[in-house]
């Protein structure tokens, strides 16, 4: 199984760091595997480590850890099984909620996918987006013209609520 972490500092890619990835059985508590990962030559930022003894019968807790430098955000979390069951987790990780705060992929996702395919409609000088039900309220913009004042006709412009 390949863990591969990403980091930024400043909102740019993260070179030269040395993360650790802790591994640990989640049944048991006990931990299998801490080391550090490798970054990749082609993807400034990218960290991977090649977890060899990765049995899919077992559900493992995952931390990458890119130490006290400064950077974005110190650690990322994950836990393992096999890959179908990784990206499902991921997916809904935050499907709970479509807080346009939820930048989780999850989050992203079922955003997107609620704006999609649920009605919209224009009231007020506002455009509403609501979730498949059509009933759920996802987004609110203000709508402007090109002039930038609010209209109902000829929208050139919105800005989230």
């Amino acid at each position: 199984m390949l863990i591969i972490s990403n980091w930024t500092k400043n909102n740019e890619p993260a070179a030269g760091l040395t993360p650790i990835v802790r591994i640990i059985n989640a049944a048991t508590g006990v931990l299998i595997r801490q080391t550090s990962m490798a970054e990749y030559g082609v993807m400034n930022g990218s960290y991977f480590y090649d977890f060899i003894d990765y049995d899919p019968a077992i559900t493992y807790l995952i931390r990458s850890d890119a130490g006290i430098s400064t950077v974005d955000y110190r650690y990322q979390f994950a836990s393992g099984q096999n890959e179908a069951n990784i990206i499902t987790q991921i997916l809904n990780a935050s499907m709970a909620s479509i807080s346009p705060a939820d930048e989780t992929l999850g989050g992203m996702i079922k955003f997107i996918a609620g704006i999609e395919g649920g009605k919209w409609e224009m009231k007020n000088n506002q455009m509403i987006f609501y979730d498949k039900d059509n009933v759920t309220e996802i987004a609110r913009f203000n709508v402007f013209n090109i002039s930038g004042t609010p209209s109902m006709q000829d929208v050139m412009k919105r800005e989230r609520v």
